[in-house]
């Protein structure tokens, strides 16, 4: 971070990793917001209080009950999914031109989530499974089953991901949650999906 920038010009100078372009549009500002919580809300407060109100690891260790290392942890992840296509191209072109964007897509008969989808399907395929915030214990059962990408997740789909070895119903509930949220599709939206695999 540059420590002689103003929010949002520091957080972004952090996302494009020191080579942020050189004219953002006027409503950047709402922009950094949006993008930051549409990503995790808590990270979110936390990489805030970090740029914006200039907070220290001590400080938000103490703040929110975790310890300095988890909160540098959690920077260091919002700040990788804030670098996700679909967020860089918003945080580019900024809130209005996003919204004219979804708007001209409705007005022309395309459907509404079609540019995300094709956004969110490139991540997928090319993600590995350390993309996702998975605890020690997903990360291990997938990684000992061999799946290495998001992809190969989503190929399993939620039956398949039930017969994983030393996956039990909390261990699966958290990654299809995390699936869910990353990639903005709701539970059925996510089911119907794989079916279609």
């Amino acid at each position: 971070m540059r420590q002689n920038q103003k929010f949002p010009q520091n957080i972004l100078w952090d996302v494009f990793r020191g080579t942020p372009p050189t004219q953002f549009p006027d409503d950047i500002l709402a922009t950094v917001y949006y993008v930051g919580y549409t990503q995790n809300q808590k990270y979110a407060e936390i990489a805030f209080g970090y740029y914006r109100d200039r907070q220290t690891y001590e400080q938000l260790a103490r703040l929110h009950g975790i310890t300095k290392e988890r909160i540098r942890q959690m920077i260091v992840e919002f700040l990788r999914r804030m670098r996700n296509p679909y967020s860089l191209h918003v945080l580019q072109i900024g809130m209005n031109a996003y919204l004219m964007e979804r708007v001209d897509a409705v007005s022309q008969g395309q459907p509404l989530r079609s540019k995300d989808d094709e956004i969110a399907d490139e991540v997928v395929n090319h993600s590995a499974i350390g993309y996702l915030p998975l605890s020690t214990r997903a990360y291990n059962a997938l990684k000992r089953a061999g799946i290495k990408k998001v992809r190969d997740i989503v190929d399993l789909g939620p039956t398949g991901l039930l017969h994983v070895n030393n996956i039990g119903e909390k261990t699966y509930w958290e990654i299809i949650d995390l699936l869910i949220r990353d990639y903005g599709e709701s539970k059925d939206a996510w089911y119907i999906h794989c079916k279609e695999k």
